[in-house]
């Protein structure tokens, strides 16, 4: 009977030690769970709140954005060297939709500066709601003298508004020889299903007849 309780004893003394063990492992291990989260708990509120600024200016000037560049077409000449068709200037309205804080706003003051109806701007952006926001997006294509010194007097108060250089035709003599000459037209969207025209995006003028 006395080894019988002495056995018994030493079972209890063994899983007494074995709980206690086991209790110094779990508060180790769930001190070093803690410290770790404390260690990135510190980490982010030393980079978003403490150096939130500079990282964010980083972030915002760290940026790559693709941009078309309109190459000018070749000039048309006669038998004589001179010039028939040749480029000129155009500059279009452009806007980046996400560097736009207020659009609302935004687009009536476009459509103020060139005399325009604000409807007019804002059916564009909605025909285009599936296109990425960081896209330039044209508004407005060959703006006259005035609207395009309002525009550029006011850019400062305008982020996301861009003007856009592109080179455009100019056809000498009045039309004539149009039938040789022939002429650019905007893309439309049955061309850009076809495989000819790959590669192109809406708004680009492409060759429609003659020697254009």
């Amino acid at each position: 009977m006395k080894n019988k309780g002495f056995d018994s004893l030493k079972i209890i003394n063994r899983e007494n030690t074995e709980t206690i063990s086991f209790q110094k492992q779990y508060a180790l291990l769930s001190g070093v769970m803690l410290a770790m989260v404390m260690i990135y708990l510190v980490r982010m509120w030393h980079l978003q709140v403490l150096q939130g600024a500079s990282y964010r200016f980083q972030s915002e000037n760290n940026r790559i954005r693709i941009e078309d560049i309109a190459a000018p077409r070749g000039i048309i000449f006669d038998r004589n060297g001179i010039p028939i068709v040749e480029n000129r200037p155009a500059y279009h309205l452009v806007i980046i939709r996400e560097d736009i804080r207020d659009m609302d706003g935004t687009i009536r003051e476009l459509a103020r500066l060139c005399d325009r109806k604000p409807e007019d701007f804002f059916s564009i952006i909605d025909a285009n709601k599936t296109t990425p926001k960081f896209m330039p997006l044209r508004l407005a294509s060959d703006l006259d003298r005035d609207c395009l010194a309002q525009i550029e007097a006011q850019r400062i108060r305008l982020p996301g508004v861009l003007i856009q250089l592109e080179p455009k035709r100019e056809y000498k003599w009045n039309g004539s020889a149009a039938h040789l000459v022939g002429y650019l037209s905007e893309i439309t969207e049955a061309d850009l299903r076809g495989d000819k025209y790959q590669g192109y995006y809406p708004g680009e003028d492409i060759g429609k007849l003659g020697v254009e």
